[in-house]
């Protein structure tokens, strides 16, 4: 039983890489079908492919069933709940992982000093090479990605030719911000989503964090911040200048093409991989002083 829990954990984290992005879907019904799950959109019924989805995002309006929760989650694929326009997060459904490996690993790196800070560390150098990272600390590496993010702001509004007076928003009343900064805020939050069910799908917790702490998506807000200024932000200026309102539906189809054509999952994938791949034999050295307790088999 437990090798062939085994080698579903190394399927689904294989399929991870392969998945699309998301499915937005909103006033429709989602059920069990003959063949897996469905949508009921009137008298329109479309099957929905869920083992080849990382996760499906229901928007106002949308009812779904326990059996088809059920399906969606064995498939390895998570659910979120959000609000008109992508402006609100509301929460999200984990599918059940079959190993407690990575998590106990990621606890472990959270919790050393040196492994914190190494990973700190590789997730900065990723989004600035060519800088100093490790001579400074982690506020000075926390005001020199502002500097970095604000640079990227004024570039896109340059490159577009767009009116740009800084990030200004409200989460509590999306109409209140202008179009690029509505655009950035629903990405953002599809982009934290698609992540969310990423990390979800490896076994890791979206709570344990290493730049952002505190918050029960901490993580996420770490590994989407490595794709907001090559991804989000100049497709917000992009999607603003060429159509100068905010479209959702316009929003969700080029979302999904610039993923696409960025290998963004399996790149998502590629960097949780690398994130946690040094010290691995001093990890599981460290954890066997539970010898009474095999973690690699945990169910």
């Amino acid at each position: 039983m437990a090798q062939q829990l085994e080698e579903k954990s190394k399927k689904l984290l294989t399929r991870a890489k392969e998945r699309i992005s998301l499915l937005y879907i909103e006033k429709a019904r989602i059920e069990q079908s003959e063949y897996g799950v469905q949508i009921r959109q009137g008298n329109k019924i479309s099957e929905i492919p869920i083992t080849t989805i990382s996760c499906i995002i229901l928007g106002p309006g949308t009812t779904i069933t326990h059996r088809a929760v059920s399906n969606i989650a064995q498939a390895g694929c998570s659910i979120c709940w959000m609000g008109m326009n992508q402006a609100v997060f509301y929460a999200y459904g984990e599918p059940a992982t079959n190993k407690s490996k990575n998590i106990l690993k990621q606890m472990h790196y959270h919790e050393s000093k040196v492994l914190h800070t190494e990973i700190i560390h590789k997730m900065y150098n990723w989004r600035y090479p060519n800088d100093k990272i490790k001579s400074m600390t982690l506020n000075k590496l926390k005001g020199h990605e502002g500097i970095r993010v604000k640079e990227c702001y004024e570039r896109c509004a340059k490159l577009y030719n767009i009116d740009w007076d800084g990030r200004i928003y409200d989460k509590f009343d999306f109409e209140k911000s202008d179009t690029v900064n509505k655009y950035i805020s629903a990405l953002n939050n599809i982009l934290y989503a698609i992540t969310e069910a990423i990390i979800l799908i490896m076994g890791y917790s979206p709570a344990i964090g290493f730049i952002h702490t505190g918050r029960i998506d901490s993580f996420v807000f770490d590994i989407s911040d490595l794709f907001k200024e090559r991804l989000t932000i100049p497709l917000a200026f992009k999607l603003t200048k060429e159509y100068g309102f905010f479209n959702r539906d316009l929003m969700i189809k080029e979302f999904r093409k610039e993923i696409t054509e960025q290998k963004t999952i399996k790149q998502m994938v590629k960097y949780l991989e690398e994130l946690f791949s040094d010290n691995v034999s001093l990890i599981d050295a460290e954890l066997k002083i539970w010898d009474s307790f095999d973690y690699t088999n945990d169910i």
